[in-house]
């Protein structure tokens, strides 16, 4: 049988391009942090803002998380 909707949506694809637009799942497993940590780390400006495209399509840019993830190993 296929995957169930939810599941696609909280894997990572193998190929990430930086225009993507990813789940607030998918940006987890990309950063490596939990559910509270990540949301810490946003609203601390650590890791970007979400995109919004309407009250409940939210998605994280992944070039940006990229970035930030880049600078902070820089640092």
């Amino acid at each position: 049988m296929g995957q169930k909707r939810g599941e696609m949506l909280a894997k990572l694809p193998a190929v990430i391009h930086p225009e993507m637009r990813l789940t607030v799942a998918q940006a987890m497993q990309l950063t490596g942090r939990g559910r509270s940590k990540f949301f810490d780390d946003v609203k601390a400006g650590k890791l970007p803002q979400p995109e919004r495209d309407g009250p409940q399509f939210v998605r994280f840019r992944a070039g940006d998380l990229i970035d930030a993830m880049n600078a902070k190993a820089g640092a």
